[in-house]
């Protein structure tokens, strides 16, 4: 920024001023009609300055579907049937996957076994003596605990048959897990994404900082894609970011955004002052997958050449001077 600024004042503010200096000095050597297109080509290049024409910013940000249902097994299980392929668009309460593990098949028929033992004592101790009324309430007892467990050992089953709780699209499938293969509790076998809806996370710099309003219109720019999708700002971060909110963002992975010098990239730590803005979508799109990078232009109040360079001198004199927000 001050590197910046020193190039507009050495190269454009400081020679504006001597030819003005010399033109006035010698403005009586001047013919009329030169005069006036000096004086045209003077109040070009202050209208260029001192009017306010910009009417937007733009902005880097990264996309993902609002609503996303990743796609675990609860516990080590073998994969019986695959009933989805990877960009099929799939429904609410639709089967995706039908797993198997022995531990609960194992519980379940345990329970069962024993939840009909105790039911068949408590019957045959009915009728009986009344010293045998103590051996049927416990067999009502254990009938009831064991009916218990088979109910959950039923959920526990319930829970290995993956099925899609939101209309989507089912993306990211690992193509490892095919029928008869096990997966692990931590693995993602696959995510069901509904793309109707989606947010964007878009960074500002502390000089746009001023002009970003909740409420605004925003045009999201999807890679390749020439009509943008329609959005709006819910809010705007008055914190600067000490992470980025995607690896997307960063320069080493193509974004704009280059990290912080000297700390480990895992950390994702801007070099810069940036702000989070936070953008809904008002229209869906198939396009739209897991945290595609963007370009995000949102309207503002028109500002002038001239105010941004008042904004970011003092800016930088407020920071120098130690009152800043510490980016």
């Amino acid at each position: 920024m001050v590197l910046f600024l020193v190039e507009i004042l050495t190269f454009v503010v400081l020679p504006m001023i001597r030819e003005m200096k010399i033109w006035w000095l010698r403005r009586g050597e001047i013919r009329p009609a030169r005069r006036v297109r000096i004086v045209l080509v003077v109040a070009v290049l202050l209208a260029a300055v001192l009017l306010p024409w910009s009417r937007s910013v733009s902005l880097p940000g990264v996309i993902d579907a609002a609503l996303v249902q990743p796609l675990y097994t609860p516990f080590g299980a073998r994969m019986l049937k695959v009933r989805v392929s990877d960009g099929e668009t799939v429904k609410k309460g639709q089967l995706l996957f039908e797993l198997a593990a022995p531990q609960p098949e194992t519980d379940e028929h345990k329970a069962l076994a024993m939840r009909q033992a105790w039911e068949a004592n408590a019957r045959g101790a009915q009728g009986l003596e009344k010293e045998s009324a103590a051996r049927q309430v416990l067999a009502d007892q254990m009938a009831r605990q064991f009916a218990l467990q088979q109910q959950a050992g039923t959920m526990e089953m319930r829970r290995l048959q993956l099925v899609a709780s939101i209309d989507g699209r089912l993306e990211e499938r690992n193509l490892t897990f095919q029928e008869g293969s096990w997966v692990s509790p931590g693995e993602r076998i696959a995510t069901v994404i509904d793309s109707r809806s989606w947010q964007v996370d878009a960074l500002v710099t502390e000089d746009d900082l001023g002009r970003m309003k909740v409420g605004a219109a925003a045009k999201v720019f999807l890679p390749g894609q020439i009509v943008p999708l329609t959005g709006t700002v819910v809010s705007v971060d008055q914190h600067s970011l000490t992470k980025l909110p995607s690896l997307a963002l960063a320069k080493a992975s193509g974004g704009e955004i280059a990290l912080a010098p000297g700390v480990p990239a895992k950390e994702l730590k801007p070099e810069g002052v940036w702000y989070r803005v936070s953008i809904q979508g008002q229209t869906g799109s198939d396009k739209v997958t897991r945290e595609m990078p963007v370009k995000v232009v949102v309207e503002s109040e028109r500002q002038s050449l001239a105010h941004r360079w008042i904004n970011s001198a003092m800016l930088m004199l407020i920071q120098q001077s130690g009152l800043g927000k510490e980016g």
